[in-house]
């Protein structure tokens, strides 16, 4: 029994040796290794372009449109027109109640009567002490205090009499005509109450587009920008602004479009302000130069190789820099 069993255990070992030896005797295709792949190399093409500081403020494209006010604050009194109807220049539009405009006159003349009986008290009240001096001093004092506000007199005098007029020529002109022919696109009602400024009504002229940009800007901030364009339906169209067309008490800013554009009254727009313009020069990403010892370098590619460069440079922004010298259109700069 013990014989046989070890039989077998020498016959299953001989037959295992066997197959592996007859696999080591088969012809294999030995797996090749990977080689490590080369760190890929970026570049940046030196090209000219435009650099530029931009400002982004949010859009509409509107008709334009005028909004309406009295001169004086008060009551309306009647509105001769609806919402949405369309009228002509010098139509009128809205009455307001007379009253509001004879107060303002009636309290402009008190001011300058007033004013006039002030002067007349204070020289009378220093025309007495004088009486009373006694010595040539006190008497130099008061004649100058004398003439001290007869001149501060003649200097108001002028400011309150140019109100009174001002508020008199206004008697009479409590309505509101079309400015130009339009549609009114919003409208207080009879019997309402609006502050002095403010507006009764608005109408806008849909023969005549322009882009409305969030924010009041004035002429001299207008001055500070190189360049205005808008982004619409996703192209790039020319601006312009004109100081005649913008209002101190405005939120916003009317700039006219300059071309031929496919848009629509409501469409939103992205209005683009473009300040310190360098045209064609140039340039590589920022990001690209290091700088060492008040220097700066980059890794200009030449051929398979990379070479450090010193490059000078001009005006940068945000993502941009100027080359001014160490670098020549086409050269490819490393950019990893």
């Amino acid at each position: 029994m013990n014989k046989k069993i070890g039989f077998l255990i020498l016959l299953l070992c001989g037959s295992v040796l066997g197959s592996g030896c007859a696999k080591n005797a088969e012809k294999t295709q030995e797996i090749p290794l990977l080689e490590p792949a080369e760190a890929v190399i970026q570049t940046e093409e030196v090209i000219y372009r435009d650099l530029y500081e931009i400002t982004v403020r949010d859009g509409e494209y509107a008709p334009y449109t005028e909004e309406l006010s009295f001169e004086e604050g008060g009551t309306i009194e009647n509105v001769f027109v609806k919402l949405g109807q369309t009228v002509e220049k010098g139509e009128l539009l809205a009455e307001m109640d007379q009253n509001a405009y004879i107060n303002a006159e009636t309290n402009a003349a008190n001011r300058y009567w007033e004013a006039i009986m002030e002067r007349d008290n204070e020289i009378k009240r220093l025309e007495q002490l004088l009486k009373k001096a006694q010595t040539a001093e006190e008497r130099k004092f008061y004649n100058l205090s004398i003439q001290q506000t007869q001149d501060a007199y003649v200097a108001n005098e002028k400011l309150l009499k140019k109100e009174w007029d001002e508020a008199r020529a206004k008697l009479g002109n409590n309505i509101i005509e079309a400015p130009f022919d339009g549609v009114i696109t919003a409208l207080r009602s009879k019997g309402d109450r609006v502050e002095n400024g403010k507006a009764a009504l608005a109408i806008s002229d849909l023969s005549r587009g322009f882009v409305v940009a969030d924010g009041y800007l004035s002429a001299s901030d207008a001055a500070k920008y190189d360049r205005f364009f808008a982004i619409i339906n996703g192209k790039r169209v020319p601006l312009s602004y004109d100081e005649k067309m913008q209002k101190e008490t405005d939120t916003y800013t009317l700039f006219q479009t300059v071309g031929g554009e496919n848009v629509a009254f409501g469409d939103f727009v992205s209005v683009c302000l473009i300040k310190n313009l360098h045209e064609h020069v140039l340039s590589i990403p920022k990001k690209l130069v290091t700088r060492e010892n008040q220097k700066n370098y980059v890794y200009v590619l030449e051929g398979e190789r990379s070479t450090r460069r010193e490059i000078q440079i001009g005006y940068s922004n945000e993502l941009f820099v100027e080359v001014t010298d160490g670098l020549k259109e086409g050269d490819r700069v490393y950019a990893k």
